[in-house]
C-alpha cells in the first residue's frame, strides 16, 4: 500500500531539514535524454564526465548536491546558498542532474528521472522566468507531476543562488553569498493520481524549460523519511505553526 503523509507534515519535514539524504548516491539512479538535441547530455550524481567549457578541461565527478557544485555540464556555473546563511539543509546530500544549459531553450527537450526508492523531487526555475505566461503548462496541468512552490517557515518563497563567475582559468570563488548572478525559484513535485509529495520508486518524466536566454532548471531528490520517524517528529513538532503550501495557479 503506498505510503500517504500529510502534506503539512511533510512541509515541516522539508523546512526543517530532517528529511536526512543518508542514501544519496541511490536516489536518482538515472536520467536520460528521450528528446531533444542530440547535443544535450544528462549527468546524475555519481556519474564521471570529462567537463569542458572555455579554456578548463578536467574529468568530474557529480557530487551529492551542495555548495559549490557545478550546475551544468556545458559551463562553469555553481549552485550556492544565495546569502551566506546556505543552500537550504533539506537539500544538502541529495542527488542531483546535471544538465545542459545550452538546452533552456530547446522546446522539444525531454527527460525522464527514475527514482530508486521514495523521495520529494524538487525543480528550480529561473526567478524571472515565474510568472504564469512564462510557466510551461506541464507544470501545473494535472497530468503526471505538478510543481508546487515551496515556502519557507515564514511563508516566503525559497529561492537558489547560481554562482555564473565560479570558475576561470585563474579563480576559483567559493562559498554561498559570493558572486551569485542569478537565482532560481524552488518547486516540490506533486503526483496529481495520489496527492503526495512523496514521490514512489519509479521513472517520472520532465519537460521543455522555456526559459530563454536564462538558466536551464535544476532537478533535485531527497529521501523520505520512514513513518515512524514522521510520526515521531510529527508529535514533538506540532506546537509549531503549520507551514504554508500555495499550488501555481495559472490566470
Amino acid at each position: 500500500m503506498k505510503k500517504k503523509y500529510p502534506l503539512w507534515v511533510l512541509a515541516l519535514l522539508v523546512s526543517l531539514g530532517v528529511a536526512g539524504n543518508v542514501d544519496a548516491g541511490l536516489i536518482i539512479t538515472d536520467a536520460s535524454l528521450i528528446n531533444g538535441s542530440s547535443n544535450w547530455a544528462v549527468h546524475v550524481t555519481g556519474d564521471t564526465y570529462q567537463h569542458s567549457y572555455n579554456d578548463l578541461s578536467f574529468a568530474y565527478t557529480v557530487p551529492t548536491f551542495g555548495e559549490d557544485v557545478l550546475a551544468f555540464y556545458d559551463r562553469n556555473h555553481e549552485w550556492n546558498g544565495v546569502t551566506t546563511a546556505g543552500l537550504p539543509s533539506y537539500l544538502l546530500g541529495g542527488d542531483y542532474v546535471h544538465t545542459a544549459n545550452n538546452a533552456r531553450s530547446d522546446t522539444t527537450f525531454e527527460m525522464s528521472v527514475t527514482l530508486g526508492q521514495t523521495a520529494f523531487l524538487y525543480i528550480t526555475r529561473n526567478d524571472q522566468h515565474i510568472t504564469p505566461e512564462k510557466i510551461p503548462a506541464w507544470f501545473s496541468d494535472g497530468v503526471g507531476l505538478d510543481f508546487v512552490e515551496v515556502l519557507d517557515g515564514e511563508g516566503q518563497a525559497v529561492f537558489l543562488g547560481i554562482d555564473g563567475d565560479a570558475y576561470t582559468s585563474s579563480t576559483h570563488t567559493v562559498g554561498p553569498g559570493v558572486s551569485i548572478n542569478d537565482q532560481e525559484k524552488l518547486f516540490l513535485a506533486v503526483d496529481t493520481t495520489t496527492g503526495s509529495s512523496a514521490l514512489s520508486a519509479g521513472t517520472y518524466t520532465l519537460y521543455e524549460s522555456n526559459t530563454g536566454s536564462k538558466n536551464m532548471y535544476g532537478v533535485i531528490a531527497v529521501v523520505v523519511p520512514e513513518p515512524s520517524t514522521v510520526l515521531l517528529l510529527a508529535m514533538g513538532l506540532l506546537t509549531l505553526p503549520a507551514l504554508g503550501w500555495r499550488r501555481f495557479r495559472r490566470v
